[in-house]
């Protein structure tokens, strides 16, 4: 197995297709973001998280993952202009709902369970993000009132450490 992913991340082409899925093509180059001290490539977190999304469907937790992408439009233009996002989805069908969040040079996890009504962010530096929790608590409670008609109750929605 190291032969091939040694194989992989060294010789060829950079532009290589490695690998296709989920509307994904990765290259070599892609790949080679998984190396030591390199900056991890978003199109490698949102394959792998999609390939997590897949699995999830044959055990549990059941979950839903946005891409990489969602965070910042969300900042950008708030729940509004993310309701296509969702049109496809029950939100509130699923156990976890998990958010990368990049930092522009860290990246980092925002988690919102449904079972325990909690917002968890997760940074290996340890830092907080205030921010993305409100936001993501903001984002929840109107998705909510929109998809389910009614308020959740933002209270409960937590953020945890």
């Amino acid at each position: 197995m190291m032969n091939e992913v040694d194989k992989a991340l060294s010789g060829g082409p950079l532009l290589e297709t490695l690998v296709e899925g989920f509307n994904i093509t990765l290259s070599r180059k892609d790949m080679q973001t998984l190396k030591d001290l390199t900056w991890l490539n978003d199109e490698v977190i949102n394959f792998y998280f999609n390939l997590l999304m897949e699995r999830s469907k044959k055990c549990d937790p059941t979950i839903h993952i946005f891409n990489t992408f969602f965070y910042p439009r969300l900042l950008k233009v708030g729940h509004q202009g993310l309701a296509r996002w969702t049109r496809r989805v029950d939100l509130f069908a699923v156990d976890l709902i998990m958010i990368p969040i990049h930092l522009g040079m860290h990246w980092c996890l925002a988690v919102i369970d449904n079972r325990s009504k909690t917002i968890t962010y997760y940074d290996s530096l340890l830092g907080d993000n205030n921010q993305c929790v409100n936001a993501l608590r903001d984002y929840i409670a109107a998705e909510h009132f929109s998809e389910k008609e009614g308020s959740i109750r933002c209270q409960k929605l937590e953020a945890c450490d």
